[in-house]
């Protein structure tokens, strides 16, 4: 049965990822084989702004918290790097969550099926706002943004 508004897609998803939790080395041994090119670029981003943010575990991977006062949060590869004024804002942490679970699944593909349409799209949104328009669409209304929501909201520990 079907999750409530969910696809059959983002069914599979979520449960391939809810799989990985249970089996952790799977998840490991994915995002390093892969999901090598956006793991590596995301611990070398990591090791290039420790000095400007505090390491914290969260489920299997790791998140960045920046000293800088922002509400914004990214994933490349199993990193998260959040600004903040996000840590306490739980959504978001579940959706980045799930964004690294992407790259486990989706490996190399991640870049161009998830990170760089991602990235336009929240641009796209942030110079909406700028301007004082309002997208027509919610954020997680396309499968990459709804479907990192879902499995951050069924997979992460807390």
């Amino acid at each position: 049965m079907p999750l409530p508004h969910t696809s059959r897609f983002e069914d599979i998803l979520i449960m391939l990822s809810y799989g990985m939790v249970k089996k952790p080395w799977l998840y490991y041994i994915l995002s390093i084989v892969w999901g090598l090119p956006l793991t590596i670029i995301g611990y070398l981003l990591a090791l290039v702004l420790l000095p400007f943010g505090k390491l914290e575990r969260v489920g299997l991977t790791y998140c960045l918290i920046l000293n800088r006062e922002t509400s914004w949060g990214m994933s490349i590869g199993t990193m998260i790097f959040i600004g903040r004024n996000s840590v306490g804002d739980r959504r978001m942490l579940e959706h980045e969550y799930g964004h690294t679970f992407q790259n486990a699944i989706f490996g190399p593909f991640t870049l161009f099926l998830v990170s760089i349409p991602s990235a336009v799209r929240f641009w796209i949104r942030q110079y909406m706002y700028a301007h004082g328009k309002t997208p027509k669409t919610d954020y997680d209304s396309v499968w990459f943004e709804g479907s990192a929501s879902k499995i951050g909201l069924f997979t992460i520990p807390f």
